[in-house]
Order: structure tokens, then C-alpha cells, then sequence
């Protein structure tokens, strides 16, 4: 016996990208404008293709987690419909082969800075890199993202990360000058000990004994030696 059950009940989806071509933005939001009660979304290879025009946000009114992922070794992640996407509810965010060009073409659209914090519930951002960021970029994660109190960063060196940990923050919407205030946790997948770790525990003690500074720790893949 088949049962269709109705989308408006989903709440867990695993959408697979299968054409090199994106998805246009009107029928994303007939697409997913159905499920009101979907919390955990999956994208793998997918893509949106985003009008030139201003455009309305997409509502997910209970999704909690996030996951843009790259599942073809010839396609990138695409976190383009972040700029549409309204979640309010989002706490869990997890970008796959993140890189300098794709915060960059995130800020570049106005709905993006339209609200700020964009997610105002998120506490975990996971960046896996597909090549180390520039401190320009990690300037516009942390403007972006400040309400983080989880940010985990695989597969990258910790110089320019470290550098932006112990500047003041320029983020408006912020009551402190500390880089994302509210950082319990910084874990780190792929580094080397000690050449990648030194910077960033010496940058976690700096920003330690600032005022409303982040209280984290670190953890590390494959790693030995305490901080």
C-alpha cells in the first residue's frame, strides 16, 4: 500500500541538485512555500537562481538546521538563497566548501543587511573551507553571524582568523566591541599542532581578559597538546 502524506507535514528533507542549471526563484518558493513545518533541510549541489529585481523573502517558519553541502566533486555549494531565506527559528548553520567569493556575493545584495542579525536564533555556524579565508572575509562572517555562540572551522590555517578574534568589532547591531561576544565553543578540524594552534590559543587568552569578551575553548581533529 502507498501513502502520500501531505508536505505541509514534513518536517526533514534531503533535496539533491540534478541539473547543472538553478532552480529559478519563483519556483523555489512554490516548491518549499508548502512546508511550514519542515525543521531540518539538506541541499546537496543546489542551486538558486536569484532575480535582478528586488524579491521578497522566502518564509521557513520552523526550521531549525541548515545544512548547504556539495555531494559533486565538479559542482560548488551554493549559499546564494541565504539572501531569501527568512528563518527565524534557525540555530544550526552548515556551509560545505565555504570560501571568500560566496560572503562576498552574499553581501553584495541589499535583503542581506535588510535585518541584522539576519538569523537571529542562530547559535552554530560550521564552515568547512574549500582554501583559507582572507581577514576581510572573516570580517563579514563575524558581521554576519555575530550571534554565534558555536563556530566550528575545518580544513583551514588560524593566522587571519586569530587577527579578527582580538580586533574591536564594527558590527552596529552589537552591544560590545568583542568579536562575536557570545562564543562558548571554537572547534577546528585539520590543523596543524602547533604552527595553526599557537595563534588562536593565543588569541582565546587575549580575548579572555577583554571586557564582555568570548569565555571559548578549542578543540581540534587529530590533535594533541592542551591550550
Amino acid at each position: 500500500m502507498f501513502i502520500r502524506l501531505p508536505l505541509s507535514t514534513v518536517t526533514k528533507l534531503h533535496v539533491y541538485g540534478v541539473t547543472e542549471m538553478p532552480l529559478p526563484y519563483t519556483k523555489f518558493c512554490a516548491i518549499f512555500g508548502g512546508l511550514p513545518a519542515l525543521t531540518h533541510l539538506f541541499l546537496y549541489d543546489y542551486r538558486v537562481e536569484l532575480p535582478a529585481r528586488s524579491m521578497s523573502s522566502a518564509l521557513f517558519p520552523s526550521l531549525s538546521s541548515l545544512h548547504i553541502l556539495k555531494s559533486d566533486a565538479a559542482a560548488e555549494s551554493d549559499p546564494t538563497l541565504l539572501i531569501i531565506l527568512s528563518a527565524p527559528k534557525l540555530k544550526h548553520l552548515f556551509i560545505d566548501q565555504f570560501c571568500d567569493g560566496m560572503m562576498e556575493g552574499l553581501v553584495q545584495y541589499p535583503e542581506w543587511s535588510a535585518t541584522s542579525p539576519r538569523y537571529p536564533s542562530l547559535s552554530s555556524l560550521t564552515l568547512v573551507l574549500s582554501k583559507n579565508l582572507e581577514l576581510t572575509t572573516w570580517r563579514l562572517v563575524e558581521q554576519s553571524f555575530a550571534t554565534v555562540t558555536s563556530l566550528a572551522v575545518f580544513c583551514a590555517q588560524t593566522n587571519q582568523l586569530s587577527e579578527v578574534l582580538n580586533e574591536p568589532s564594527s558590527n552596529a547591531s552589537s552591544s560590545t566591541d568583542v568579536r562575536w561576544p557570545s562564543l562558548q565553543t571554537l572547534l577546528g578540524g585539520g590543523l596543524r599542532f602547533p604552527n595553526d594552534i599557537e595563534p588562536l590559543r593565543r588569541a582565546v587568552r587575549q580575548a579572555c581578559h577583554r571586557p564582555a569578551a568570548m569565555k571559548a575553548t578549542y578543540s581540534g581533529a587529530h590533535l594533541s597538546g592542551k591550550i
